[in-house]
């Protein structure tokens, strides 16, 4: 069903991920300071990308929830797709054993 209109599944899930990814980017990057520090080599730049995380923390934490969100919609989409053509798959099942006998090739007119 998805692909009748026009879901790429595969596209989705592969978003979804991503956007999971950026969330969890977003959410760890002032924990991160410890890695990049020794390779800096500069007070000035670490203290400055301190700053930078502290500032923008209001701002990040509201990026997240929206990424958050998305996710969570691309993931709900995902979730129904794959219910409906669960549920469609199985009745179509049903439905073909249902009139398999009800289906004959017509009678031929005239000689063998």
């Amino acid at each position: 069903m998805a692909d009748r209109f026009g879901c790429d599944l595969g596209a989705v899930e592969r978003t979804s991920a991503q956007l999971g990814t950026v969330a969890n980017e977003m959410r760890t990057f002032g924990k991160r300071g410890g890695e990049f520090a020794a390779s800096l080599r500069s007070d000035m730049i670490e203290k400055t990308i301190g700053k930078f995380e502290e500032d923008s923390s209001d701002h990040r934490d509201k990026v997240v929830q929206a990424v958050d969100g998305l996710k969570q919609v691309l993931d709900g989409l995902i979730q129904a797709c794959r219910t409906v053509d669960d549920a469609l798959s199985a009745n179509l099942a049903e439905f073909d054993k249902s009139t398999s006998g009800l289906a004959k090739p017509p009678a031929k007119i005239g000689g063998p």
